[in-house]
């Protein structure tokens, strides 16, 4: 369940239906935007959590030890500055610039609040991208969160969070969204 619920696995998707959403459609360049995002979205801060990992420099991919996420926050910033060039060539409509500027402020929110508590990415992650969907579909699509509760509940039995890091990450990821 946990790995079903990861916002990588849960939040792809989403954030495919909600981009090609936004533009009216998939097109031609809808797919090579959807490419390059891919790409650079999810490729580049893989490798390198995979590299940091292997070199030694976190416990592991997962990023287990709160220490360990000062390396993601600097990877997050390049990786979202990359994606914004992207979207900004390709002339991305409003409701996905106003989706980004969302996850943008979340992530700035866990960077600060990371500094005290390890706040639960997944559920934050979770809780943000959801909401953005619920947002532009209506209505219709808000049983989809009930995945929200069901990735806290996944990352307190694992014992990969507290219920209180679990909750900071809520507020985090739905406060930039609403």
């Amino acid at each position: 369940l946990s790995y079903a619920l990861h916002p990588l696995a849960l939040g792809t998707p989403v954030s495919l239906w909600v981009g090609i959403a936004a533009f009216g459609g998939l097109s031609a360049r809808v797919a090579e935007l959807i490419v390059w995002v891919g790409t650079l979205g999810l490729v580049f801060p893989m490798a390198s959590l995979a590299l940091l990992a292997r070199a030694g420099k976190i416990s592991d991919f997962f990023l287990t030890r709160h220490a360990d996420r000062r390396w993601l926050y600097p990877i997050g910033l390049v990786d979202l500055s990359i994606i914004l060039l992207l979207f900004r060539l390709y002339r991305a409509p409003p409701a996905i610039w106003a989706t980004v500027a969302a996850g943008i402020a979340s992530a700035a929110c866990m960077a600060v609040a990371n500094r005290w508590i390890k706040a639960s990415l997944h559920v934050g992650g979770n809780a943000g991208i959801l909401l953005a969907l619920c947002w532009v579909e209506g209505f219709i699509l808000w049983p989809v969160l009930a995945l929200v509760p069901a990735t806290i509940w996944s990352r307190v039995a694992l014992r990969e969070h507290t219920p209180r890091e679990a909750a900071t990450g809520l507020v985090l990821g739905l406060l930039p969204t609403a």
